[in-house]
């Protein structure tokens, strides 16, 4: 059988078994020590039925109306107003233009680094070329 009474120090609701009825006991709540009374003092726990305006917070049987899944895509940034939108474009259009400018920057570095070793033979293929150019001038005037 179970006495159930409440902490004289904290007021908290206590169960204890039969057996230490009349004894000390310690409140598991404020670690108070009281002596358990002969007999329950609190009735049995009362259901949620018998408190009035007490309800489960879900129920299966819960009405849902009329209530249809659907899904209309991802979700659309919206902004408030025009200068928001043309900020972000520039944003995007500014980070654009440095991306490929750096892109632009490492082609030029890789190709020096490739073509260094054959700089005096394209030197000399270019002063080639300008004095055949210069031949064809000549000959046409």
């Amino acid at each position: 059988m179970v006495i159930r009474f409440l902490c004289p120090s904290c007021r908290q609701p206590i169960e204890t078994d039969d057996e230490w009825a009349e004894k000390l006991v310690a409140c598991p709540f404020c670690r108070a020590t009281i002596t358990a009374p002969a007999q329950s003092t609190l009735g049995p726990i009362e259901a949620a039925a018998d408190i009035p305006g007490a309800r489960p917070a879900w129920s299966p049987d819960a009405p849902w109306g009329d209530v249809e899944a659907t899904f209309s895509g991802p979700p659309r940034i919206t902004f408030a107003d025009d200068s928001a939108r043309k900020d972000a474009n520039a944003r995007r259009s500014a980070t654009i233009a440095i991306v490929l400018a750096a892109l632009s920057i490492a082609a030029f570095t890789v190709m020096s680094l490739i073509l260094a070793p054959h700089r005096e033979e394209l030197f000399a293929f270019t002063k080639d070329f300008q004095d055949g150019a210069s031949v064809m001038r000549r000959r046409s005037g």
